[in-house]
């Protein structure tokens, strides 16, 4: 997310691309820094409403 670099967050093992999402401008987003696993602060704020994740992109998913 800073200098020009992607940003990357993950939510349900699926790791989405918010690099241009104006919510993660400089890959940060209400004190949360691009590059880790946010299922439970997801769920916490939206509940499941996982649509919200749709317009991003996928670029990649975690194995368990």
């Amino acid at each position: 997310g800073a200098n020009g670099a992607p940003a990357y967050a993950a939510v349900n093992g699926v790791v989405y691309d918010v690099s241009l999402s104006p919510a993660w401008g400089g890959g940060t987003h209400f004190g949360l820094y691009a590059g880790k696993d946010f299922t439970s602060q997801f769920r916490a704020c939206h509940k499941d409403q996982v649509t919200i994740l749709d317009k991003l992109p996928v670029v990649g998913k975690i194995k368990s």
